[in-house]
C-alpha cells in the first residue's frame, strides 16, 4: 500500500485510467481537479476556478467533472471535459439543471441530469459534440457507467431501483 496525496486538505474520489489517476482536491479552499502520473508521482492542477469542480472520471487524454463555475453551487452543476492534448476546457452539458455522476470511455461521456422530479441519462460524443437523452420521461435515472458501446444505470420504477442499459 502506497500513498499517493497526504496533502493537509481533503482529496476524494480518484478514477484511473492507465498510469494517470485524477481527483478532487481541496488544498486551495474549495475543490479543484488534479491529475498524478502514477510512474513518476507528478501531480499536474487541472482546474483553477473559484467555484468546486468535483467527481472527476478519466479516459485517455481526456478528464471530465462536475462543475459548479456557472451558478457557484452544486445546484445548476454542469460537465466539464479537459483535453490535455490540445489543453481546451469546454462546457458539454450547459443547461439550467444539475448535471452529477459522469463518467467516460473512449469519446462518450454519460451523466445524470436533475430536472424538475425527474433524473435523466445523458451522452455526449465528444467527437460529434452531440448530446442525447437516452432515458425516457417519468423516470428516475442515476449513476449511469459506460464501458465500450454499452450504458448502464439504476431507474426507479415505482417500487425499486432495478438496472437498465443501452447497447
Amino acid at each position: 500500500i502506497t500513498p499517493i496525496v497526504t496533502d493537509q486538505a481533503d482529496q476524494g474520489p480518484p478514477a484511473v485510467d492507465g498510469d494517470n489517476m485524477v481527483f478532487h482536491d481541496n488544498t486551495d479552499g474549495n475543490l479543484n481537479i488534479y491529475k498524478i502520473d502514477l510512474t513518476t508521482l507528478q501531480k499536474t492542477q487541472i482546474t483553477t476556478h473559484s467555484s468546486d469542480q468535483r467527481s472527476p472520471d478519466i479516459y485517455g487524454d481526456i478528464t471530465i467533472w462536475t462543475d459548479n463555475r456557472r451558478t457557484g453551487s452544486y445546484n445548476g452543476s454542469d460537465i466539464y471535459a479537459h483535453n490535455a492534448s490540445t489543453g481546451q476546457i469546454k462546457n458539454i452539458s450547459d443547461n439550467d439543471f444539475t448535471q452529477r455522476n459522469s463518467r467516460i470511455y473512449n469519446n462518450i461521456v454519460v451523466w445524470e441530469s436533475a430536472e424538475g422530479g425527474e433524473t435523466h441519462i445523458y451522452k455526449h460524443d465528444l467527437t460529434s459534440d452531440i448530446t442525447q437523452r437516452i432515458t425516457l420521461d417519468g423516470v428516475f435515472a442515476e449513476y449511469p457507467d459506460i464501458y465500450e458501446n454499452t450504458i448502464v444505470w439504476q431507474q426507479w420504477t415505482g417500487s425499486t431501483y432495478d438496472i437498465f442499459k443501452l447497447d
